[in-house]
């Protein structure tokens, strides 16, 4: 049984207050576990992807209930590595399959109960919630649940902050969980990291512009897709015209006089910047 997940709101900056919980983000991807019609493993569009992940099976969950927390694969030191996780996800061989559950062990962190007993319980409270996943879930090396602190989320994002981790979510006590909607009862506040790069290309078919980070010389730093408004984008092809140097089938190709300020989230295994996001030109 598919339940669409509740998605969080976007907050700037992480607060305290009595009202709330706050409980460190994982950076892995939405499962939803289901045994109300056998154990069933979903994400968040509703594909089922059990057979993806056979360590699911390890554990035991009561019938008629529902999960939602995330998948993740963890590194040498503890932490969630999106790309790792996405390389199992993507894995449908059954043997590379065989193979990655013991290169890639899987965790699944679990956050919410949404079914319990064969009921619906997402009109109940979070907290009383989390009383029932204590209940259900007996953690083991592939099962946990998620950890989480009452009022102080400054505390929580500095330590999340210090130990390398994509960020928090905030959430209020008294919510009750709204399957497919964006609500501000749940907030995530990510620890962004700041760079300074060349523009050097656009793609033709889409937005988007190719970034170059300066790391012994000019090296790919991947392609920008996120927080260019419409006069940005109008001066930025105006002043491209001037100094395209070639394309091909997919790119515009442009002289590296163009630098912007970008945030992002961290970078990838091969040097990327992973989710960036422009801030302003460097003038």
């Amino acid at each position: 049984m598919f339940i669409s997940p509740m998605l969080v709101q976007k907050a700037e900056r992480p607060f305290d207050n009595e009202g709330i919980i706050a409980e460190p983000k994982m950076d892995g991807f939405r499962l939803i576990l289901s045994t109300i019609d056998g154990m069933k493993a979903y994400t968040r569009h509703g594909n089922e992807v059990s057979a993806r992940f056979p360590e699911l099976k390890q554990f035991s969950i009561p019938k008629g209930t529902v999960l939602d927390g995330e998948l993740i694969v963890t590194d040498d030191h503890g932490r969630s590595d999106f790309e790792w996780v996405m390389k199992r996800l993507q894995a449908r061989n059954p043997k590379k399959i065989e193979r990655l559950v013991r290169e890639l062990p899987v965790q699944y962190v679990v956050f919410d109960i949404l079914y319990h007993r064969g009921k619906s319980v997402v009109d109940l409270p979070l907290v009383e919630r989390k009383a029932l996943l204590d209940e259900v879930v007996k953690e083991n090396d592939v099962l946990a649940r998620i950890r989480f602190i009452e009022g102080g989320a400054t505390g929580l994002f500095q330590a999340t902050g210090d130990a390398g981790l994509e960020g928090i979510v905030i959430k209020r006590k008294d919510a009750p969980y709204q399957p497919g909607k964006r609500s501000w009862s749940w907030q995530k506040v990510i620890h962004w990291k700041e760079a300074e790069v060349v523009i050097t290309g656009y793609r033709k078919d889409e937005p988007g512009w190719l970034i170059s980070v300066e790391e012994d010389g000019l090296r790919p730093g991947g392609i920008m897709e996120l927080g260019m408004g419409p006069t940005e984008r109008k001066a930025f092809y105006l002043v491209a015209q001037s100094i395209k140097t070639h394309e091909d089938r997919r790119f515009v190709y442009l002289e590296p006089r163009i630098r912007c300020r970008v945030k992002y989230k961290k970078r990838t295994h091969a040097g990327f910047l992973r989710e960036t996001v422009f801030q302003g030109f460097v003038l």
